[in-house]
């Protein structure tokens, strides 16, 4: 019973604040104006227009220099990149390099080269059966007809 007297006292009160807030309720109404600008001419104002002319060349100075520095900025990058894949070129072509020269020296063993003649049937040849080039000092010795 308690409850139910204090939740009608509350729903009182509660519909009483509004009426307390403001007094009595009075309508609000807005009219729409109507302003006629046309007959206002500005007047020229040379100050104003010589120091918006000299903000407008700082702010392009200004501009300009961040422009350059960021280009100048974005060139350093782009360097530092082209090195960096440079580098990483000559270390691959160093790789490269050991890896043939390993090859070389694998593939121009004597051992390896008479095992793969005797393999194909080769064999020394005879004694008295093999020549040597000749190796002329002079061009005329080599090309004599006789």
């Amino acid at each position: 019973m308690k409850a139910v007297a204090s939740a009608s006292r509350n729903e009182e009160l509660l519909a009483k604040q509004p009426l307390r807030r403001r007094g009595t309720r009075t309508p609000e109404f807005f009219f729409a104006r109507h302003f006629d600008n046309t007959r206002l001419v500005k007047a020229p104002d040379p100050v104003r227009v010589r120091e918006m002319r000299l903000f407008s060349a700082a702010i392009a100075v200004l501009f300009s220099l961040v422009m350059v520095y960021g280009l100048q900025h974005f060139y350093a990058i782009e360097g530092g990149y082209r090195v960096e894949s440079e580098k990483q070129a000559v270390e691959q072509l160093r790789e490269e390099n050991r890896q043939l020269r390993l090859s070389e020296a694998q593939l121009s063993q004597p051992e390896r080269i008479d095992t793969m003649a005797r393999h194909l049937g080769l064999t020394e040849p005879a004694p008295g059966r093999s020549s040597t080039p000749m190796r002329a000092a002079k061009p005329e010795l080599r090309y004599s007809r006789g």
